[in-house]
Parts: C-alpha cells; structure tokens; sequence
C-alpha cells in the first residue's frame, strides 16, 4: 500500500534520525567514559598504575570482578541501545518509502539501515559476551559469518595492520552461532596484531573444507591433531609477528596466563578461544617459532545438513503483511510508539498508541474488544509489559499480545510464551516483519516460536 509524502513528513524524518543519532553517541560515550561523578566517592584511592597484588587469587578475583562490572554495564545499556536502534531504522524505513523513485537518496536510506543492522548485530555480540548468554546454533555458512566478522573487526584493528583472506566460498556448513564465530576471531586477531612489532604487518585468514578419510590424512596434518576421521571446515588465522617460545606455546590456552603484564593483558582471550574450540567439538592446533609469527588452525566438523541461517525462514517471505485489524501500541518511548504507528498506518492497519501502560490499560477495560491484537514494551514505568498482559488477560484470555522489547534479562521467549504472550521480539525490529507476525498471530491463532 502506497501514500504520498510531503516535505513536512520528510523534515520530521530527518529530524527524528539527526535526534536518534545523538542519542546514540551520547550512550557511547556514557559507556566508554562513565562520569566520575558515578564513582564512590569513600572508595580508597589507589596511585595510578599500581596494583598491588597479595596473591594469583587476588588478581584473579579483581578480574573476574571487573567481568561481573562489565556484564552489568552491558546490560544496562543494551535496553537504551536497542530503543535508540529501533527509532534510527524505523525512521529510516519510513524514509525509504517516501524516496523510492530517487535512486541516489534510496541508496543512502539502504546504508543507514545496513548500518543500524549491523550496529543491531553488534550490540548482540557484547550483549552475549559480557552475560554470558549461550547463543543459539543451527547449520550455517561460516565462509558467510567470517567475512561479516572481519568487516566489523576493520574498524578495530590498527590501520597499519593488513588482512587477507583467503575463504573457501563452497565450504560445507557447520552448526554454530555468529556471535562465537565473531567472538573467537576477534580474540585471535587480537592476539595476532598484539604479537607484531610497531603493530605492524599481515594476518591471514583462511578457510578451507577438509574430507579426512584415513588415519594417514590427519597424520599429514601440520601439528598432527589427534581427531577422528570425516568432514571439517578448517580455519587458519596466520600472522607474521614475533612468534612464541616453546614455554608460552605450554601455557597458551591457560586462564589468566599473558604476556602482557602491566600491559592491559587479562589472559582470557585465548582461554575464550579454547572454550568455543571445545563447545563445538572442534578442534585446534598451533605452530610457532620466535620471529616466524604463529598460525592457529580449527577444524570443526562438518554438518550433516546443508542449509543456510538465510534459507532457514522460508515461510516469512510468504506471509502477507497488510490488515485492517486494530491495533494498539504500547511504548514509554515516543519515537518508537510513533514509527510503529506510521508504519503499521501505510500497511492499512487502525493502530492506537499509548505512552504509558496505566493509561493503556485502562482503555482496554473500558472496551476489552476494542481492538483485536496489542504490541506491547517490556520494561516500562508504573507497570512493565507482564504486569500489563497479566491484567488484560483476568478480563480477556484469548487476547493477543505481542511482546516487543529492547533489552530485560529477566524475560525470554520461553517465559514470555509461558505467560501467555502470542509472540516475542527483540527490538529493533522493522515494522514489515512486525506487521507479518501480526499477521501469523492472528492468522494461526497459536503461539509462534521464532527460530
């Protein structure tokens, strides 16, 4: 369904992204920098650059302190983040369809959402890092989720530092999640990076499809790892810096263990690498001499069943996303109340929004079949988004409701469904996907697990 726009609509656009866009270097700084004000004021002063360790265990407890702190941080953010996201691409969405016919403006709308997704991929990533959070798996292309990685890994690593790749586009898949992939990469560039003089010189990646047979195939290997025979996808990360002694290659994988004191070294990128190895049943090997750099290679087996993370929703390009069914909007923040009542507006659906849950809830009781499905936040004041489901259903059960939240640790699919909430989803979230899971909400009458 199409409409006009005017000038007007396009200003406030604009405005809304400039605004959005602000918002979101404000909470990066705010994470980068926290205010001093913040810290305890009676905590005891400690000179800079001292640390005076009693014991391994008093550094090791300071460090995993530090993690909890950082696990927290993560989390207290990620909530604003994601809100601030949504707006920036809801927005930007609204902008696509009033420039379609300006080639070079859509262009540019196609980068601010590429942005926003990947800046979306990439507070996932820090998300399940500083809690934790296992990620969910399924049969993927790593050649894929590799490339992804390294483009946002560019921005990270010095500029004097050369990436080449050298990826396998045909390697079978292997079950895994993105975040472990970007995760285990990350840590082992660092570590290239961090081994070459002046931070200069070349790490290359490469990956390859290995069809191990018999004992002699692995035997030909270099390091021989001890594996069973079969099907892997092998990943090199080579670089050519400072290389290691026979005593550090001992300890390498040890928590804690660096080579960087008084450096900023913690001594759990490798150990992290180590982890991920292990949980995918895969396996690694390492060969270094002192200044012939180091090479890290991981097989991980292949999987059985070849399919991609991108074919793995076929039915969500089928599902119609047009209605005329009412709909009420439920969100403490007013950009993303209002993107979604834009957005589910040009699709042809009757959306009502509210800006506080009480209020919301209280239009519900006057006329419970008002409206026939609810978009609701979680985490809002007065009354969160559970507290506000449980209500609607004492009056009516068989409501749907939708949960659509930016970032709680205390809810997921698994409860949200259990709680009776037809459906969960994360922000940001473009308004065409969420207007489809309306549709599959009404349509199938049932609870819909996202994959």
């Amino acid at each position: 369904m199409n409409r006009d726009f005017n000038t007007q609509e396009l200003l406030d656009a604009i405005g809304q992204l400039q605004e959005e866009n602000q918002r979101l270097k404000t909470q990066l700084r705010r994470m980068s920098n926290p205010d001093a004000s913040d810290v305890d004021a009676h905590a005891p002063e400690r000179p800079y650059g001292q640390n005076v360790y009693s014991s391994h265990d008093d550094l090791r407890d300071e460090q995993r302190e530090n993690l909890e702190v950082i696990g927290m941080l993560v989390s207290g953010v990620a909530h604003d983040f994601n809100n601030i996201l949504q707006s920036i691409i809801g927005y930007a969405q609204i902008l696509a369809g009033a420039v379609e016919s300006d080639p070079s403006a859509t262009h540019c709308v196609e980068q601010i959402m590429i942005g926003g997704q990947r800046a979306t991929d990439l507070v996932n990533q820090i998300l399940a890092f500083g809690r934790r959070t296992p990620a969910k798996r399924a049969p993927m292309q790593l050649q894929l989720v590799i490339k992804e990685a390294l483009r946002l890994m560019l921005g990270s690593l010095p500029s004097t530092v050369e990436l080449i790749q050298d990826i396998d586009n045909d390697a079978p898949n292997i079950v895994t999640s993105p975040t472990s992939i970007h995760q285990l990469l990350m840590n082992l560039c660092t570590n290239a990076y961090q081994a070459m003089d002046s931070h200069q010189g070349q790490i290359r990646i490469a990956l390859r499809s290995l069809n191990l047979k018999t004992p002699q195939d692995i035997q030909a290997l270099p390091q021989s790892p001890v594996m069973p025979c079969g099907c892997y996808v092998m990943l090199s990360v080579a670089d050519n810096g400072c290389g290691m002694e026979p005593d550090t290659l001992q300890r390498i994988y040890d928590p804690y263990f660096t080579t960087r004191q008084g450096s900023g070294g913690t001594g759990l990128g490798m150990a992290t690498v180590m982890s991920i190895v292990r949980s995918h049943n895969a396996y690694i090997t390492v060969s270094s001499q002192p200044g012939g750099g180091s090479e890290f290679r991981i097989y991980f087996p292949a999987a059985e069943t070849k399919f991609s993370f991108v074919e793995a929703l076929p039915e969500a390009a089928h599902v119609a996303i047009e209605g005329k069914e009412r709909v009420m909007v439920v969100d403490d923040e007013p950009t993303i109340a209002q993107v979604f009542h834009h957005g589910l507006g040009q699709l042809g659906y009757d959306v009502t929004i509210f800006g506080q849950s009480r209020q919301a809830l209280k239009a519900f009781m006057e006329s419970p079949f008002k409206w026939d499905v609810i978009v609701t936040d979680m985490v809002m004041p007065q009354m969160n988004g559970e507290e506000f489901a449980r209500k609607v259903f004492s009056v009516r059960p068989d409501m749907p409701i939708i949960l659509c939240t930016g970032y709680d640790a205390n809810i997921n699919q698994e409860k949200a469904l259990n709680i009776g909430f037809r459906c969960y989803l994360e922000k940001p979230i473009i308004h065409r996907e969420l207007a489809r899971n309306i549709r599959r909400v009404l349509e199938k009458g049932q609870h819909i697990i996202l994959e």
